[in-house]
């Protein structure tokens, strides 16, 4: 491995990890990017960068931290430290590959920087020693990685070519006495195999065959599946002419099966956090925009009037108006008005603290069956108050009816980070919260798709396909659920923290049985620009309807990821000379990575406006202008319009909200390039204000200063 650039940045006053990034990313002689870093001091400059290139080049970070003690160690005195298990979810959400040991950063830059990705995450491996290839077998397992199944009709075929003594199974054990002809046999058939994502190669210093000779064979395998293949080669000085000959054909080759493990492990976990970058969510039946004005006005007067924490009712409209369910009923009164409001709510009831501050959201809960139980139980609720720090506590309670027979308990809040702001935590209520910290985590704007994966990704997701006889749930109202939260949480940079619990699945029904939210004592009204989000969230300012000039209505909206079938029907319907004029080449087919660079994008650095027009129930993307921001204080654009609506004032509109997009993000020039005999477009920006600066090779080159 060399070095392209090594920085130290110190204290960042000046230039910190998203400067770093988008440097580099730029830089043509840098293939990775590793970073060693202790924290972020601006995670949206941060979360910005490595999504914008995460794609092309892959990012590895070791991070420290990751215990309380260590975190106290290494953060400045007086600096508070960020919760590790967020980094580790921002990490993921931008595609950024994390590893535990100073040595894994450069083992996995050699093999995210091999020819081949793996389609999964099954790994077959084949070696000469039963033993070794049980021990990279058992760190792959502890590691959560995937032995791969064999197919019957690989077992069959590797019988046919390997020895009566061979293993019959995943993995692959050769035999002491295995030669190259052997290994590449066995390497062909194990690559064919559909079960097969990626392939370990383990050789020990037995026989006759020397690792050169294993590295040629390896090499000459044709691999025409291109899955990456990883190798361990074991024993002292004898292995370093066959690591080279591996390293010259940028096969990764390691001398443990650990760290060839945890390089495979590492690479499946750098696809799997790609692929969810790249998924295309499904187009949710959910209302956008639902009515909020009225709330930020109450929010606003609370704040001002110095009310921090919402009562459980005024929480409760919150919910009902993004469209959470709330079922039951939940009253709040001071110790002494509590029996008259348990009367109402009715035995049997659970009290609850309710506290003051969004740092102390913790709450102190009781159940109480019967109005005999009240007095003593409103006693032992005050004595857990008074034990707190002052002000920990309203001297207020909540009043709701206690659990009955539910299926699924769950709970579901959002806190502010130190570093990340705004985070989303969900998990298994009740002792899977509070004993066994079940806790998922996600950084909002949330969509479907990465509203599943948090649920996925929680202790609760295995319960819910049904556990100890009770009904499975119905994950899509969970999702439903998770997204409507993060949109409230959008929305309302003036709320610091929310907490629903009980969140609880009964009768087929998702619904919140008691909620808090508290609020930012800081926070300023007025127009925002999300400073409690560290990824942008969905620009809906640029929303707007418009007619062609024949009169036909459109959409125009900024791209969405779920807009990627759309964008692949427009491109496939394009004509060849179409195709030419915006992509300079007949493309034939767009593949999914492809589609994904259009329309799962980073709305800080690009923007991509589409046209929509409804035809019948259905609708089309007809246009699509894009704008990638440079670092320059200059963007590129470009524009596609569908050809049977072309020459109807669409592309006109296009490049004009584009510019309207430059000047609001304060650029001081748009360029683009045009192909030297696309005349109509060159009239038309000409037309618009730009100046041809430069051609050559067939393409001329526009710009439009802003400024």
């Amino acid at each position: 491995i060399g070095f392209s650039t090594f920085a130290s940045l110190g204290s960042m006053i000046d230039i910190d990890f998203g400067d770093m990034i988008d440097f580099l990313g730029d830089d043509d002689h840098t293939r990775s990017i590793l970073l060693n870093m202790e924290h972020i001091h601006n995670a949206k400059k941060f979360v910005s960068a490595a999504r914008g290139f995460a794609r092309s080049k892959p990012i590895i970070v070791l991070k420290s931290g990751r215990y309380p003690e260590s975190v106290t160690a290494a953060s400045p005195v007086g600096q508070q430290p960020g919760d590790d298990r967020v980094y580790e979810a921002a990490f993921k959400r931008v595609g950024v590959v994390r590893v535990e040991e100073a040595k894994d950063l450069f083992n996995a830059a050699q093999v995210l920087d091999a020819n081949y990705l793996p389609g999964g995450s099954r790994l077959a491996v084949v070696g000469n020693a039963g033993t070794v290839g049980a021990l990279a077998t058992d760190r792959l397992i502890e590691s959560g990685g995937v032995l791969a199944e064999l197919s019957a009709e690989s077992l069959t075929k590797l019988h046919s070519v390997l020895p009566p003594h061979w293993s019959r199974k995943n993995p692959v054990d050769l035999g002491g006495d295995a030669d190259a002809e052997r290994y590449a046999k066995a390497i062909d058939l194990c690559l064919q195999d559909s079960s097969v994502d990626a392939l370990l190669v383990i050789h020990t210093a037995q026989g006759n065959m020397t690792p050169a000779d294993l590295a040629t064979a390896i090499t000459g395998v044709p691999n025409a599946v291109r899955k990456p293949i990883i190798v361990t080669l074991m024993g002292g000085p004898e292995v370093k002419n066959g690591m080279a000959i591996l390293h010259s054909h940028n096969i990764p080759a390691y001398g443990t099966p650990e760290a060839a493990v945890r390089a495979c492990l590492q690479m499946f976990k750098y696809r799997g956090n790609l692929e969810l970058m790249y998924e295309t969510p499904a187009d949710f039946p959910i209302d956008q925009a639902p009515p909020k004005h009225y709330l930020k006005t109450f929010v606003q007067k609370a704040v001002k009037e110095g009310t921090l924490a919402l009562t459980p009712e005024e929480s409760m409209s919150f919910l009902i108006n993004y469209g959470i369910p709330f079922s039951g009923t939940v009253m709040s009164a001071t110790f002494n008005e509590v029996l008259p409001v348990a009367l109402k709510v009715g035995f049997p009831i659970t009290l609850s603290s309710m506290p003051g501050r969004a740092d102390r959201i913790k709450k102190e809960q009781i159940d109480v069956r019967t109005v005999e139980e009240l007095e003593e139980a409103l006693e032992a609720l005050k004595r857990k108050i008074s034990a707190a720090p002052e002000h920990t506590y309203l001297e207020t309670v909540a009043v709701r009816p206690m659990l009955k027979e539910v299926d699924y308990i769950f709970y579901l809040t959002m806190t502010r980070d130190v570093d990340f702001n705004s985070v989303i935590r969900f998990g298994l209520g009740g002792m899977g919260r509070d004993i066994f910290k079940d806790c998922a985590i996600g950084l909002p704007p949330l969509n479907q798709m990465l509203a599943r994966r948090l649920i996925e990704e929680s202790k609760a997701f295995e319960m819910l396909q049904g556990y100890l006889g009770r009904k499975p749930l119905d994950i899509l109202q969970l999702e439903l659920v998770l997204v409507s939260f993060s949109n409230l949480v959008v929305d309302f940079p003036e709320i610091a923290a929310v907490d629903i619990d009980p969140l609880v699945f009964s009768n087929g029904k998702l619904s919140a049985l008691d909620a808090r939210i508290y609020l930012d004592p800081n926070a300023q009204p007025g127009p925002t620009v999300y400073p409690h989000l560290a990824i942008t969230p969905y620009p809906t300012r640029y929303i707007k309807p418009w007619r062609l000039k024949d009169g036909t209505e459109v959409l125009l909206r900024p791209v969405r990821p779920e807009d990627e079938p759309m964008l692949s029907e427009l491109f496939n319907s394009l004509s060849k000379q179409t195709m030419i004029e915006r992509f300079f080449s007949p493309i034939k087919n767009m593949t999914h990575e492809m589609l994904t660079r259009f329309c799962n994008i980073d709305y800080d650095r690009e923007i991509a406006i589409v046209a929509c027009r409804r035809e019948g129930d259905k609708t089309r993307i007809i246009g699509i202008s894009d704008l990638i921001i440079e670092q320059n204080a200059r963007a590129q654009f470009a524009v596609l319009i569908q050809d049977a609506y072309q020459a109807k004032g669409l592309g006109q509109k296009l490049i004009d909200v584009l510019i309207g997009i430059g000047q609001e993000k304060g650029l001081e020039a748009i360029n683009g390039v045009v192909l030297a005999d696309n005349a109509k477009m060159l009239k038309l920006v000409k037309r618009l204000g730009f100046k041809e600066i430069h051609s050559a090779y067939g393409t001329t080159e526009i710009m439009l200063k802003l400024k």
